[in-house]
């Protein structure tokens, strides 16, 4: 890409001195169209693909911390109805 563009504009005949130069600049406009398109696609594939990861993330969060709960109340909660059949038992 370069890094400046410049427009130089010569009148080629006396009858339309400014026939090139707006030539020149309509298909300078219609390149800058197109390359913002063009950029304005790839960052909503970056922006959607980037809340993709985003949720997997999240999604892996949630799973671990409720295996983590589970792994903390099974035990205490398994401890206490042991505790309380054997009371009810005598």
């Amino acid at each position: 890409m370069p890094s400046k563009i410049r427009l130089v504009c010569l009148p080629l005949s006396q009858s339309s001195p400014f026939a090139t130069c707006a030539d020149a600049s309509i298909a300078m406009t219609d390149n800058l169209a197109v390359s913002a398109q063009g950029f304005r696609r790839g960052a909503n594939r970056v922006r959607k693909q980037m809340w993709w990861k985003d949720m997997k993330m999240r999604i892996l969060i949630v799973v671990g911390v409720v295996i983590l709960l589970v792994i903390i109340i099974v035990p205490i909660v398994g401890t206490s109805f042991h505790h309380t059949t054997v009371a009810l038992l005598f």
